[in-house]
């Protein structure tokens, strides 16, 4: 079988690790990943001075490809006025399939992003955000946008989320595959993507239902990848697609400064909100 190589003269350029230690009926693929692995949000940006921590774990497959695990921390602080910034670290693992390619290759991949969200209305907010990581297959940088809609209920609040995303190898790196009969080398392609959450937020504190509270998540995230490949040195072969699916898990804890303390007091005193 023909080796499959990323464009020789230069197309290992702005791009990323590998998202994909998968193969198809017929051939290993390599995807580069998104710079955001689990992200669960609402509409509804934290007031000014107040900040949340955010984890989250998710697990799944692609539909023609491997299992995969996930989880994120992330911090969010309200700045007002409806704009909201994030920072948030990020890991994936790729699992086996039944197929008979390998590779001794890590499964393992980060990242880290930041980026913003604004508040238009209550139900409704915009974000997008910059990040990038690394894996076996070198590093990788990855821009994305995206909307958000949601219900600010007293007890659940419904959220649904779409957005895009690109993915741009830096430095990549190859990844063998072998089976019996044959050996294929990937290098990681610029990818396009998009993805859509689909989820509850459960809030476990009081307070009004104006403003986030801490809250439980739950969420299905589908997350669609698109890339080319190679064989020989220049020759595009064809577009590689694939469906990630994943059911998420996510706590959010909201804090807010005791606004009732004096300013002559000491400290600044956390309450969660």
């Amino acid at each position: 079988m023909d080796w499959r190589l990323h464009d020789a003269q230069g197309y290992r350029r702005l791009a990323v690790l590998v998202l994909c230690a998968g193969a198809s009926a017929c051939s290993p693929y390599l995807h580069s990943p998104p710079g955001r692995m689990v992200p669960l949000e609402a509409a509804k940006a934290l007031p000014k001075g107040d900040f949340a921590i955010q984890g989250a774990i998710a697990g799944g497959a692609a539909i023609w490809g491997p299992s995969v695990g996930a989880g994120t921390v992330q911090g969010r602080y309200g700045f007002g006025h409806g704009l909201e910034g994030a920072l948030e670290a990020g890991f994936a693992v790729i699992g086996a399939r039944d197929t008979e390619w390998s590779t001794s290759a890590s499964r393992a991949l980060y990242s880290a992003r930041a980026g913003f969200k604004y508040e238009v209305a209550s139900w409704f907010a915009v974000q997008a955000g910059f990040g990038g990581g690394g894996s076996a297959a070198g590093g990788y940088i990855s821009p994305d946008a995206g909307i958000i809609f949601s219900y600010q209920g007293e007890s659940v609040v419904p959220f649904v989320a779409g957005g895009f995303y690109s993915s741009h190898p830096i430095n990549a790196k190859p990844i063998v595959f072998r089976d019996q009969d044959s050996t294929e080398v990937l290098f990681p392609d610029r990818t396009l993507g998009a993805y859509g959450n689909f989820g509850i937020r459960i809030p476990i504190t009081g307070g009004s239902r104006d403003s986030p509270r801490s809250a439980i998540m739950f969420a299905y995230r589908l997350v669609f990848a698109s890339h080319h490949e190679y064989i020989g040195s220049n020759v595009s072969q064809e577009r590689w697609q694939d469906f990630y699916h994943l059911g998420v898990l996510s706590f959010d804890f909201v804090m807010r400064k005791d606004r009732t303390k004096s300013r002559r007091d000491k400290g600044r005193v956390w309450k969660m909100h």
